[in-house]
């Protein structure tokens, strides 16, 4: 996708999945303080093409959030500044970033993951997910 077109284009608006699609939970009957969201389906298939350790790490830092919302910090998460956090889940196969901002009515919403695949920082990756919290912020 070329940079000058903004790179939400193609992404339908937030779309709604329970904790209970990313898989079987050990905690499963458990009511969690916070609800996982993806900012749309292409978000969620981007992480479920991941490494099976990468995803089964990202799931557990997902479970955490849920249980601990914005409680949870370093080592686990980090405030990238107006409303961005990040998780980064690593795995012998690599690591990866996932974006995440808090909504209202106790919502997590997973904005952009990717797994990093160069020494670089990923500039276009945190616009991408800037971008997406506007997008939220905007309609609500």
């Amino acid at each position: 996708m070329p940079l000058s077109q903004p790179p939400d284009q193609a992404d339908p608006p937030l779309h709604s999945e329970g904790a209970s699609t990313r898989g079987v939970s050990t905690r499963a009957n458990m009511e969690r303080l916070f609800r996982v969201e993806y900012y749309s389906p292409r978000v969620r298939e981007d992480i479920e093409s991941w490494p099976v350790d990468l995803l089964a790490r990202c799931d557990e830092l997902l479970d955490l959030l849920e249980d601990h919302g914005p409680q949870l910090g370093a080592p686990h998460s980090k405030a990238m500044g107006g409303g961005l956090f990040e998780i980064r889940p690593r795995a012998r196969s690599g690591i990866a970033w996932a974006f995440y901002c808090f909504c209202s009515g106790r919502v997590i919403t997973v904005l952009h993951a990717f797994v990093k695949k160069t020494q670089k920082t990923p500039k276009r990756e945190l616009l991408i997910a800037r971008e997406r919290l506007r997008n939220v912020k905007r309609h609500g």
